[in-house]
């Protein structure tokens, strides 16, 4: 009976607490009027476990944008970064990811339904240095080491993708199709293009770099603290400098 009373005047406590700091924080904002800082704090959860599975990680230096959902049996590599409202699907098998990858925008990633009839589906398998541009949809497959799927394109299941090969904007790649390394393809279904050069080759070690710089900055930026956002703020609404602080 004790032990009840506790709980339930505490939890009494805990709500009027709750409610009385949010009601000095509305007085508070209500007498800065337009300038008083309101920070939006997303309720989105990028990480998920199901069932069993949570996602993975080989080292903490992987960004994954506020917006992103990574759910179950997902294996992401060192410095991989995983840009905003993608959504990566480790439910009915697992996804692997090497590193230095690129996933772009809104892009999905995931076994399919038709495979699973089969009992047969296929894991998804990226290699290290891969770019998979904004839009693109994989199921299944396996996109070797220094590949680039470009924009909005479809890779379907067991399809292999060989290291240092092109997929172009808006191409679908059939089910266990197969794309030799270093070679341009596109088209809906894919045709040979022709082979890369050297020169291309070269650009597609670039590529993962490049990606990989801007997405450090783009964590740094998600790192910030509430009074670092609001130095921002005043730096771009205002010109403030640091020494500036306090004088006004």
């Amino acid at each position: 009976f004790f032990f009840l009373v506790f709980f339930i005047m505490a939890s009494w406590n805990g709500n009027l607490m709750k409610g009385l700091g949010r009601a000095l924080d509305r007085f508070g904002v209500m007498i800065q009027a337009e300038t008083a800082p309101t920070y939006q704090l997303s309720k989105h959860r990028r990480l998920i476990p199901f069932l069993q599975e949570k996602p993975q990680f080989e080292t903490k230096d992987v960004f994954i944008a506020p917006s992103a959902s990574v759910v179950g049996s997902v294996n992401i590599g060192d410095k991989s970064a995983i840009w905003y409202n993608t959504v990566i699907r480790g439910d009915m098998n697992p996804v692997d990811i090497g590193s230095e990858c690129s996933i772009g925008e809104n892009c999905v990633l995931h076994c399919s339904a038709e495979q699973m009839e089969k009992e047969s589906a296929s894991p998804i398998i990226i290699g290290d240095n891969v770019i998979i541009e904004s839009g693109s949809l994989l199921q299944g497959c396996t996109i070797q080491s220094h590949a680039n799927i470009q924009l909005g394109s479809v890779v379907l299941d067991s399809a292999i993708i060989g290291s240092f090969s092109i997929i172009t904007a808006g191409s679908l790649v059939p089910s266990e199709f197969r794309v030799p390394s270093k070679q341009l393809w596109g088209g809906n279904p894919v045709q040979y293009i022709r082979d890369l050069s050297d020169e291309e080759v070269e650009n597609l070690k670039k590529l993962s770099k490049e990606k990989m710089a801007l997405a450090s900055k783009h964590q740094a930026e998600h790192m910030k603290s509430p009074a670092e956002l609001l130095e921002d703020y005043e730096d771009r609404e205002y010109g403030f400098e640091r020494e500036d602080k306090g004088r006004f």
